[in-house]
């Protein structure tokens, strides 16, 4: 559909009323949806619809147990802060839009505010003003009618872009694409978008809601619970059938009315149903963005968050700002990051360092290549091949000179790269000086030098170089002059050309992490641009498969060239990149740098940044190849050894190539995420954007696999408001408050980052810790349920009594249990465990002084009772005592890593060693031990782990440690392979990573200690 948008007459345009306006909006809800809509996604969840089920099985007065309200209650309370912490979320992106949306503006007319733009209106920009709209370039300030744009805030790129005439079809999200025809008489517009309808607004999509790791674990465990009630419930409703069937015929003085057949298959089985309900508790229900209480206190997370004063960009003075407050204990689940390189890693500010014209070098990798004084010379003397090379570097580009009000020139690039060879070339005499149309003109030394550009042939991932078609205007010839990747020119070059010190150049420039480009030139004859630019135009004009005809059509010209020479560039690492990239690392997590750069700069980089270690203590894996059976190959031999070095300490990463990529993905796909799953690092270099999205959607999670009474008459034991209360604030308090607690203190955590692979490894919440807490909780019910029913056995007491004791009896275990599980104790955290206390006796002293409650009074004679205290205190210490000696034979004599450095923060001792907190593989190959060699620092102190008992091994441990500690210690002295030397009993002695059997048929140990001040000496030891 064709629109045709009137220019500057908004008011009588016949088409005003059919476009939109150009507010924007990211809200979620409105006035009107919000109710149905929130309610729609909440019982979109299973447990969700499971509880509104529960619900309505309570108005069924036959088969609940107790009253409707105690169940209802809780569901509305619930479902409203779930509903009222999304409509606060929803408000606070509404508060986003009306900022961006007021904004001021100015059209040719008048100002206004951003919202108000309708469809045809001339808005007037100024440089650095935001773009409010899609916008038709119409007229610029330069000269030649272009202008620059930066779409950092839409895809992160902070190089310029050039925008002037253009054609587009109907709004889409593409943000690289757009067409669209100007008219000049009369004054209208073919699609001119605005608002929703713009790139960015089509781009936003709907918000969906996130589930975070913990959710998901959360929802099968719940799912769990859900499976072992349905087997109580069938369990129980078959005991009460047969206790029906034989017991209660004998009461015929309790007169049970006659039922039908379906009251055994249904209604039992349903009150039971009912009753063990209460295994899920409402107050952590999985509702859509997650339990409740866990809602609340990732509210909190996200706060601290923004709140933290760590966490403050120095340079501008922005704090930290979390946009999505349902995922922020991700976080700590992290385990791979995927990052670019430039201006992700480094500085993103280019300098000219090096480079090789005609096999000549200049420069070097710690200097300016523009103030090497053999390049001078060449240039004072006019050396034809470093005058051309120059020609090429200040010409093969889109860089728009600018006079300064100061008269100094500036330039306006597309990207650094670009700015810094022309910078370098102005540092060389060779200065872009204007571009007056298609008219460059150069200053070389006192020479003014002028060319006709007569086509561009632009810059894309898949070509990797670009070409500028110009005409010398003092002589009239053409040339072509292209610059690029090494693999984009080098094999172009002329057949008679020798470039192999032009691979020597890229090779080591690479390896010391510079950014290469190759340029070169040819001449045209005019008969040849003639008939190449006739069908350059064709191409450009045609509407299928454009790009692609363009890029064949440039392939025709860009050949035989001859190679000028290479330029290096350094993109310095920003500051502090290495040390964050190796604290991360020592965390566990993944890291994968996705980069356009060749593969040596590449390596070089992730070397630089800590990415990989070098060797001996790191390895790298190539997988290349140009077919897919070469790639196949390639990707089962490293496979194949990332397998077999699994359980080594060795870092092992792997680098792949774009080409290689692109078959591995397509054609391996099983196979290559195996091996991103085995990887801690990867490097992928020369990839292009589209290849970077589908790294981006491999599933790198890996698969964690896990080895390994009363009457049955369906009565509940506790009373309704009890029931409510438990649900509602019992069992949340206490958890929201747990927010505060730290396991471990801020500069604990930074000295030990390899404590987050606890988080990344799921030991804190799994099947097997589940269980363990299901398992205290079922034994718990036990111990409440028999002391309670036996303290009362002998006593005339009501059921509600007998249930209000068991419920006290939960009440101060729950207590205790927080307790003991609060690492960290604030004044807030013991008012929420000891004031949910005193609450509940509170809460039950006003009920209990109701007439018309069922527990009038019950309160007040159970305080009277010291039974009931004792009672108290029996299931306070029969359910907290084994708990109890569980957790201290696990501090003392089990302790994890989070154990010890607790006990090292309470005790202020240093931890020195964790030792490594991965769980050990079993390996597939056993391979033979190659001699260590391992150096000690001349000053370093004695390792000493507080935690070992000072047996007779530790001291002579010790004692040894201590003599050779100040020399540099080199063992050289076992062949023995580590599964024959554990099988020979041999003692061990520990020198930090270094371990040195003592076999008992060895006599004496040669170990080689270098002397301070040369030659060596041996050290003699009898075991």
């Amino acid at each position: 559909m064709k629109r045709f948008v009137y220019i500057n007459d908004d008011e009588s345009s016949p088409t005003h009323d059919l476009y939109c306006d150009n507010r924007i909006s990211n809200r979620k809800y409105t006035l009107l949806n919000f109710l149905p809509k929130n309610l729609m996604e909440q019982f979109s969840r299973f447990m969700n619809q499971y509880f509104l089920l529960i619900a309505c099985l309570q108005l069924w007065s036959l088969i609940t147990p107790v009253n409707p309200a105690s169940t209802w209650g809780p569901l509305i309370f619930i479902f409203a802060v779930s509903a009222t912490k999304e409509a606060w979320d929803d408000y606070n992106r509404y508060l986003s839009d009306k900022k961006a949306n007021e904004k001021q503006v100015w059209i040719v007319r008048k100002g206004i505010k951003k919202h108000d733009i309708c469809v045809g209106n001339l808005v007037w920009l100024r440089e650095n003003d935001e773009v409010p709209c899609d916008l038709v370039l119409i007229g610029t300030s330069d000269p030649q009618g272009l202008c620059y744009i930066e779409t950092a805030a839409l895809d992160g790129e902070t190089d310029l872009k050039t925008r002037g005439v253009i054609e587009c079809p109907n709004p889409d999200k593409d943000i690289r694409r757009l067409d669209a025809n100007l008219r000049l008489f009369p004054p209208f517009i073919d699609n001119d978008c605005l608002g929703n309808e713009t790139k960015l607004g089509m781009s936003r999509g709907i918000p969906e809601p996130k589930l975070t790791a913990m959710d998901a674990m959360i929802d099968k465990l719940t799912g769990a619970i859900f499976v072992f009630q349905i087997v109580v419930v069938m369990v129980l409703g078959i005991a009460g059938n047969v206790w029906k069937d034989t017991e209660a015929r004998k009461q015929w003085y309790v007169l049970y009315p006659d039922e039908g057949p379906w009251y055994e298959l249904l209604v039992i089985p349903l009150r039971f149903e009912l009753l063990c309900s209460i295994m899920i508790p409402i107050s952590i229900k999985v509702s859509l963005h997650n339990v409740v209480s866990l809602d609340l206190v990732k509210s909190l997370y996200a706060k601290f968050i923004d709140w933290d004063r760590e966490m403050i960009d120095l340079e501008t003075d922005t704090p930290s700002h979390a946009t999505n407050t349902a995922i922020s204990e991700d976080l700590g689940q992290v385990e791979y990051i995927l990052t670019d390189k430039t201006g992700t890693l480094t500085e993103n500010k280019m300098v000219f360092r090096i480079c090789c014209i005609s096999g000549n070098f200049y420069g070097n990798e710690a200097g300016d290549a523009s103030k090497d004084k053999q390049l001078l010379n060449a240039i004072s003397s006019g050396s034809p091949d470093v005058v051309r090379f120059l020609t090429v570097m200040a010409i093969c580009n889109t860089v728009i000179p600018v006079q300064s009000k100061t008269g100094a020139i500036l330039y306006k690039a597309q990207s650094q790269d670009e700015d810094a060879l022309v910078h370098a070339a102005a540092k060389l005499n060779m200065v872009l000086v204007c571009k007056n149309g298609n008219i460059l003109e150069l200053r070389f030394n006192t020479s003014a030098i002028q060319y006709e550009v007569l086509e561009t042939l632009e810059f894309t991932s898949d070509r990797k170089r670009m070409s500028v078609v110009v005409r010398d205007c003092q002589n009239g010839k053409i040339l072509l002059l292209s610059k690029g990747a090494d693999e984009a020119i080098l094999p172009y070059a002329s057949p008679g050309q020798q470039t192999r010190i032009f691979n020597e150049a890229v090779e080591q420039y690479s390896q010391l992490g510079l950014r290469t480009l190759c340029l070169a030139w040819r001449e045209l004859k005019e008969d040849e641009y003639e008939e190449w630019s006739s069908m350059f135009r064709e191409a450009s004009s045609t509407l299928v498969d454009r790009e692609w005809r363009i890029a064949e059509v440039c392939q025709r010209l860009e050949r035989e060239l001859e190679v000028l020479g290479v330029t290096a560039i350094e993109d310095r690492l920003q500051d502090g990149v290495p040390e964050t990239i190796y604290t991360l690392r020592k965390a566990g997590i993944h890291f994968w740098m996705l980069t356009g750069d060749k593969q040596n700069t590449a390596i070089q980089i992730a070397l630089s940044c800590n990415f990989i270690s070098p060797e001996p203590k790191g390895q790298l894996l190539l997988i290349d190849g140009k077919t897919e059976e070469e790639v196949g190959r390639s990707l089962e031999r490293v496979l194949l050894t990332m397998r077999t070095t699994a359980s080594e300490p060795k870092d092992v990463a792997f680098v792949i190539d774009g080409w290689a990529l692109e078959i591995a993905l397509k054609h391996y796909w099983k196979a290559f995420t195996e091996l991103a799953i085995l990887s801690r690092t990867a490097i992928c270099c020369r990839v292009t954007p589209s290849q970077k999205a589908q790294v981006g959607t491999l599933r790198l999670r890996p698969v964690l696999k896990y080895d390994g009474c009363p009457s049955v008459s369906g009565t509940s034991l506790f009373n309704s408001v009890s029931l409510m209360a438990y649900n509602v604030f019992y069992t949340s308090i206490p958890v929201l408050v747990s927010v505060l607690d730290k396991d471990l203190s801020e500069e604990t955590v930074m000295q030990h980052p390899q404590i987050l692979f606890y988080c990344q490894a799921g030991r804190l919440l799994n099947p097997s810790t589940f269980a363990g807490w299901f398992g205290r909780s079922l034994f718990h019910a036990i111990v409440v349920f028999v002391i309670s029913i036996h303290a009362y056995a002998f006593e005339k007491s009501e059921m509600e009594e007998v249930g209000m004791v068991a419920l006290s009896g939960c009440i101060w275990l729950q207590a205790f249990v927080v307790t003991i599980e609060t690492n960290s104790f604030t004044i807030l955290q013991h008012l929420a465990i000891w004031g949910n206390l005193i609450a509940f006796y509170v809460i039950n002293w006003i009920v209990s002084a109701i007439p018309s409650s069922g527990m009038y009074t019950i309160m007040f004679r159970l305080c009277r009772q010291p039974s009931y205290w004792l009672t108290m205190l029996l299931i306070v210490a029969a359910g907290m005592g084994p708990i109890l000696a569980i957790k201290y034979f696990r501090y003392t004599y089990r302790p994890s890593k989070i154990n010890t450095l607790q006990q090292a923060e309470r005790l202020g001792g240093p931890i020195l060693s964790l030792g490594n907190i991965e769980p050990p593989q079993q390996r597939l190959i056993e391979k033979e031990v190659a001699p260590l060699s391992i150096t000690q620092s001349k000053n370093r102190n004695p390792v000493y782990e507080p935690l070992l008992s000072d047996s007779p091994s530790t001291r002579r441990n010790r004692y040894l440690q201590e003599r050779v500690s100040k020399n540099e210690l080199t063992f050289t002295g076992v062949s023995h392979t580590w599964r024959e030397v554990k099988e020979s009993q041999a003692g061990i002695t520990k020198y930090g990573l270094l371990l040195v059997p003592f076999h008992s048929s060895i006599n004496e140990m040669k170990l080689v200690i270098p002397k301070l001040r040369g030659g060596g000496g041996t050290l003699k030891h009898r075991p």
